[in-house]
């Protein structure tokens, strides 16, 4: 938190943050901030039950436009009065237009009626509501678990073939390519289901699974959007069962988008992979990386054992496997 107050600090990204304002499709009327209607500002800030950074934000959506002068003078005050949440929270709404200004054409996709540009709790509200009830949770054999995502309304699922299948087995037994394997689905609201393994491409690890007799349910399949547009430093959630716990959001950014499969210890015939500094654990696996549309760009298939290195197979290429496989 030391280093982050310095960088907001700094003379260049100070600039910067304070000049960025509240972008809509309409000119947005600014409210002069007095010293009295500043005072009054801060006394809303201080009393109020909401989160810092949400108040902020409706401030500027309201026209006001707050220095980062005036935001760190609060923020001092509000510590050295004992609010130290408060504090953190302030520096959390500075921390969002830092990144804000760094990742601006992300953001621009992201807002979808343009009214506001901010990142911070809401935008990652609006992208869970819209992903979440496309997103299952897995119970494979011999007690494998993970994710997967509904991309049909006929209850089809797209997942990683490792938690469904055993890989090796699939590719050299015609038997056991011949069983039936059964797999317990679960979604988003709780309803659960029986599922069968319909397919799988062992060369890049992805498998189909369908959901039997689904006439009576009602399915929420994913967008899939273009992996081909990501860049590093656009920001993106991980939705899964990470440790079994189902429903998991992370956010992170693109750390990398072409970290080949020799680097990551990945057999198979995909040669590139993003990296993530999403958290994920083992159950992740089968799950999406969405953008702040709440488009699945890629599907989360492996991660280092330490915090912050994950990867996902590109959505383009799980599209091309899953046209070819007619899935």
């Amino acid at each position: 938190m030391l280093f982050l107050r310095r960088f907001l600090k700094s003379p260049q990204i100070s600039s910067s943050v304070g000049m960025i304002k509240t972008i809509s499709s309409s000119s947005v009327h600014t409210t002069p901030t007095t010293p009295a209607l500043k005072r009054k500002l801060f006394s809303n800030l201080k009393s109020s039950e909401k989160p810092c950074d949400d108040v902020l934000r409706d401030m500027e959506e309201q026209g006001f436009q707050i220095s980062q002068v005036d935001l760190n003078r609060w923020a001092d005050l509000l510590d050295k009065q004992g609010h130290e949440k408060k504090y953190f929270e302030i520096f959390s709404f500075m921390e969002s237009k830092c990144r804000l200004m760094m990742n601006k054409s992300c953001l621009h996709r992201a807002t979808g009626n343009r009214s506001s540009l901010f990142v911070g709790r809401r935008t990652f509200r609006r992208v869970a509501q819209i992903i979440a009830p496309s997103v299952v949770t897995l119970d494979g054999p011999n007690e494998s678990y993970g994710s997967g995502i509904l991309f049909g309304e006929e209850g089809k699922i797209i997942t990683c073939g490792h938690i469904v299948v055993n890989l090796h087995k699939f590719s050299v037994s015609p038997v056991y390519r011949s069983k039936r394997i059964e797999v317990k689905i679960t979604l988003n609201c709780g309803q659960v289901f029986r599922g069968v393994v319909a397919d799988c491409d062992v060369d890049y690890d992805l498998a189909l699974v369908k959901i039997e007799a689904p006439t009576k349910a009602s399915f929420s399949p994913a967008k899939f959007g273009v992996s081909k547009d990501v860049e590093v430093g656009d920001m993106v959630l991980s939705i899964g069962n990470p440790l079994e716990f189902a429903n998991s959001f992370s956010a992170g950014i693109i750390s990398s988008v072409r970290r080949t499969n020799k680097e990551i210890g990945v057999e198979g015939k995909c040669q590139f992979y993003f990296q993530t500094d999403c958290s994920l654990n083992e159950g992740n696996s089968g799950g999406p990386v969405v953008n702040l549309e709440g488009e699945v760009i890629g599907v989360n298939c492996a991660y280092e054992d330490v915090v912050g290195v994950g990867f996902a197979m590109p959505i383009d290429i799980v599209r091309k496997v899953m046209n070819e496989r007619n899935w």
